[in-house]
């Protein structure tokens, strides 16, 4: 949105939309994905790749290769080991691999699919040296070593490959006596089963301090590579110039950039991004009073470098751009990896400008020794990152996932276990519902909602999901649940799982349907304390689907209460939203057909064989036509029932709320908030979160709101502050609302008045 505002608003318009960007917290919803190091405390890792639909993360100390399945399907994560092979041809004895150095995918000549190619280093048991060599695999499972064995002291051992120009690349050097007569170019043959030398050891006139090439990639035509040299410059040489080299062919290589500074150490990674070459360095201070934190170069033409200034955007505490990934998700993003003192992970959208997304783990707990960032990998709508030299012993590498916060229906919200809680219905067709959770000041991504005992996700839906968390304390324990109810994705069941603690861990129950029960629109959910049961139970509103009549179901222990409808009034093609207010009961919805209406059924009695409702209407509230979201949400704040639902003729959020549950004050809209969905209201503490979808979009957005009780009706108000990074749709309407104070031109229309 910056971008696009600086024509029309100049300098002044710039540094605005910076500030209301830069007040949001660049918090992040994370995943991690592994445990323990793959479980056997792995070092490091590496290297990963996406082959078949599938990631694949090469690891060190132990070396080995892990699988995950494929990342576009939100399963519980599964990471298993992939058989390599131990008997090589060539060798003495048992190969027992210490390090995965590199993976590449690669669809030799002739070649009816794609093989993956995994380096690897460990030693021959046979005579104790050494050794290097390639494996490669058309399906991850068999698997038949490519052309030479490598002797690492005699010879170097392979540090990156690519594809170019039709062959497999490799880069070799001696990373343990630091000759430089052994840096080599390596190639496969173009069928991809044998390697040939196509630069010797000692041909290329490397500088002083550089021993081999450390890093490869592809910018226009070309094939780059940066050196590896000395790590720590102070001990060495601190005039040390780190070199850029290409080629057009593969075999003749010119000098195209030295890049100097008086911390340089070596190249470190290469990305192309916006029709730039990007290098990041490694950096060693002389002393940490010198540090000025690791530096990012970039060329458009290949041979002029420019050096970025990042000394305001990057910790200065760190030493090395260990990683660079070029990642098209929603705007197109550069990613920059950095290490120690431990991992840090930014994100650019023009390449000048960085927001930290470290995960909160990480970040806050350097103490835990992810020392820097091993891999990164996008894939699908994910970016993965793989952090390594974890020194903490039951640790071991960490493998985190950046997960899109998207739906196409409303989001759902809940308060449990002390935090607030967010479920959203991944758009098709994936269709699954996941959780987030706001914890330590940054939502944090859990699995999609599953059975403990299966392997796949197992709630599916179409509409809003609903959820309820309680707690309830009797004489002997205390119960705490979570209930998520929902819509059968592909059948008109009302489905219902609930998240408990019997002191092992939370999970999920195997969801089940309510017997009998049948509608297309979202359901609503609630506790209500009715009269002979013990403690507060699970009370779900559906819209019948033959009927549209409002209907309630109770859930009382394993079993389900008969189905109570609502008065003959309470017909609807909207989902009900239904909460427990101050001892009563209360059911929103829209009215049936054109009736844009909403209305209000309040039961005072707890019996359930009671069937007596007062319906009235909210004053001049309006919403839209969705059986995809409910009619309103609601939420219990500073001793009132507030309830918030979508203009129906705007894509406004409005407020009512009510001390008595007979008079409802019109408090106006929401400011700078545009939806098309119902949004979620949820409360912990004395604070009032809400969560919505972005107008014209899919992105989530996320944060609290401060309810101004006395703001006038069909006025904006209300203050809504973001809680994650704002994407494109929210940004774009945050802004827009923000500036026409300062930018009248620019106001957002007024909705039309309710009235």
């Amino acid at each position: 949105m910056c971008h696009g505002l600086r024509w029309m608003l100049g300098v002044v318009g710039v540094v605005t939309c910076a500030a209301v960007i830069g007040g949001v917290t660049a918090s992040a919803q994370w995943q991690l994905t592994n445990t323990d190091g793959f479980g056997v405390d792995a070092n490091s890792t590496w290297e990963m790749v996406l082959f078949n639909d599938v990631v694949y993360a090469g690891t060190e100390s132990p070396g080995a290769v892990y699988r995950l399945g494929n990342p576009t399907d939100p399963t519980m994560f599964w990471w298993r080991e992939v058989s390599l092979p131990t008997t090589i041809p060539g060798m003495a004895g048992t190969f027992r691999i210490d390090a995965v150095r590199s993976m590449a995918v690669f669809a030799a000549a002739g070649a009816r699919w794609p093989s993956l190619y995994v380096a690897v280093s460990g030693e021959d048991t046979g005579n104790r040296r050494s050794k290097c060599v390639v494996l490669r695999t058309e399906n991850g499972v068999s698997w038949s070593a490519s052309g030479d064995t490598w002797d690492i002291a005699d010879q170097g051992e392979i540090q990156d490959m690519i594809v170019f120009d039709g062959r497999l690349y490799a880069t070799m050097g001696d990373t343990q006596r630091l000759h430089p007569e052994y840096a080599r170019v390596l190639r496969t043959s173009t069928d991809g089963l044998r390697w040939e030398v196509a630069v010797p050891g000692g041909s290329l006139a490397l500088g002083a301090g550089d021993f081999y090439f450390g890093t490869l990639e592809v910018f226009g035509g070309a094939l780059y590579a940066g050196t590896s040299g000395f790590n720590e410059v102070d001990v060495h040489d601190p005039t040390h110039t780190s070199e850029i080299w290409r080629t057009t062919n593969g075999t003749s290589w010119t000098r195209v950039g030295e890049l100097s500074s008086p911390t340089m150490a070596e190249v470190e990674s290469m990305a192309v991004f916006r029709n730039h070459l990007y290098v990041g360095t490694k950096n060693h201070p002389p002393t940490p009073e010198a540090a000025a934190g690791p530096e990012l170069w970039r060329t458009s033409d290949g041979t002029t470098w420019e050096r970025l200034d990042t000394r305001w955007e990057f910790d200065r505490d760190a030493l090395h751009v260990d990683v660079l990934v070029a990642y098209p998700d929603e705007e197109g993003a550069l990613y920059a990896g950095l290490g120690s003192p431990y991992a840090h992970l930014y994100r650019s959208v023009d390449g000048e400008t960085w927001t930290a997304i470290t995960p909160p783990e990480i970040r806050d707990h350097p103490e835990h020794g992810n020392y820097l960032v091993g891999a990164l990998l996008g894939a699908g709508e994910y970016v993965f990152m793989a952090t390594g030299f974890n020194n903490i012993a039951g640790r071991g590498t960490q493998v985190w996932r950046l997960s899109s916060l998207r739906t196409d229906v409303g989001p759902c919200l809940a308060t449990h276990d002390g935090e607030p809680v967010l479920f959203h219905r991944i758009p098709d067709p994936e269709e699954n519902v996941a959780e987030t959770v706001y914890r330590d000041h940054a939502l944090l991504a859990l699995e999609p909602v599953h059975d403990e005992n299966v392997y796949r996700s197992s709630a599916f839906t179409d509409t809003q999901p609903a959820a309820y968390g309680y707690s309830h304390c009797g004489m002997v324990l205390c119960d705490r649940y979570l209930q998520l109810v929902y819509t059968g994705h592909n059948n008109d069941g009302v489905w219902v799982t609930q998240k408990r603690s019997p002191g092992r861990g939370w999970f999920w129950d195997t969801p089940v349907s309510i017997p009998g029960a049948a509608t297309r629109c979202a359901p609503g959910a609630t506790a209500y304390d009715w009269a002979g049961v013990t403690g507060p139970q699970l009370t779900v509103a559906y819209t019948d689907r033959d009927s549209q009549r409002i209907r309630l179901r109770v859930r009382q222990g394993d079993a389900w209460s008969r189905a109570y409808d609502l008065p003959a009034a309470a017909v609807t093609a909207n989902g009900p939203e239904i909460v427990s207010f101050d001892g009563d009961l209360y059911v929103f919805y829209r009215g049936a057909g054109s009736d844009n209406a909403l209305y209000v059924a309040k039961k005072t009695s707890s019996r359930l064989s009671d069937g007596s409702w007062g319906i009235s209407g909210l004053p001049r509230a309006f919403t839209r036509a969705s059986n995809a979201d409910r009619a309103v949400t609601s939420a219990v704040v500073d001793g009132r029932l507030v309830v918030a639902y979508v203009g129906h003729n705007n894509d406004y959020v409005w407020l009512r709320a009510t001390r008595d549950g007979v008079t409802w004050d019109r408090l106006g809209y929401v400011d700078h908030v545009l939806t098309e969905h119902t949004p979620a209201l949820t409360v912990h503490g004395d604070t009032l979160y809400l969560a919505f979808t972005a107008a014209g979009g899919t992105e989530i957005c996320f944060g609290t709101l401060e309810i101004d009780f006395d703001n006038p009706h069909d006025t904006p108000g209300h203050r809504w502050q973001s809680l994650r990074p704002i994407g494109t749709s929210c940004c774009s309407n945050c802004i827009l609302r923000i500036m026409d104070v300062i930018f009248p031109e620019l106001m957002v229309p007024t909705p039309e008045p309710e009235d």
